[in-house]
């Protein structure tokens, strides 16, 4: 991640003294227009790290949706948990939570976790609301995300196949 002077350029607050030095992947989040970036998010490298994530804003009204500089909204604009995951997926956005509602998406792909209440309730809500969502088929890879399907060997060309095949709204 970079260092604690790099980062306390981007940030509009001023970086606590326990702001981490260890190895991170740095993932910029553009604009809009691409001309700036708003923030940037830090993936630690080290599992054993006490912040798997750090982001920092440079502004506090900073939405926290990566990849808004890429999207065609002429086209139908999907919405992801990770960035990493978006990567995968044709005009996608990424939240960096599960709360994908808060960007303006016309379909939703939530994580492949039918177990997890937190995540049933939020597809719920989202279907209450009239949204598109994905409900994944049972995997027999048991991948929770894109990212880890494209990593056991599934194709990005399957990916968007499945999630096009899945893809469902109200009482279907």
């Amino acid at each position: 991640f970079p260092s604690h002077d790099i980062a306390s350029k981007l940030s509009y607050q001023e970086l606590n003294e326990d702001f981490p030095d260890d190895a991170r992947i740095v993932i910029p989040f553009f604009s809009e227009d691409g001309e700036r970036i708003e923030m940037m998010q830090g993936r630690s490298l080290n599992p054993k790290s006490k912040m798997r994530y750090i982001s920092i804003k440079s502004d506090p009204n900073v939405d926290k949706i990566f990849g808004k500089n890429e999207i065609d909204p002429t086209e139908t604009v999907y919405c992801v948990e990770g960035p990493f995951d978006s990567l995968f997926i044709e005009n996608c956005l990424a939240t960096c939570d599960s709360n994908l509602t808060r960007a303006d998406a016309d379909v939703f792909v939530y994580d492949n976790e039918p177990r997890n209440p937190q995540i049933v309730k939020l597809i719920e809500k989202t279907i209450e609301m009239g949204k598109f969502v994905v409900i994944w088929p049972v995997s027999p890879m048991k991948k929770l995300d894109i990212n880890d399907m494209i990593v056991g060997g599934i194709t990005q060309k399957e990916i968007m196949q499945l999630i096009k095949e899945n893809t469902f709204s109200g009482a279907k």
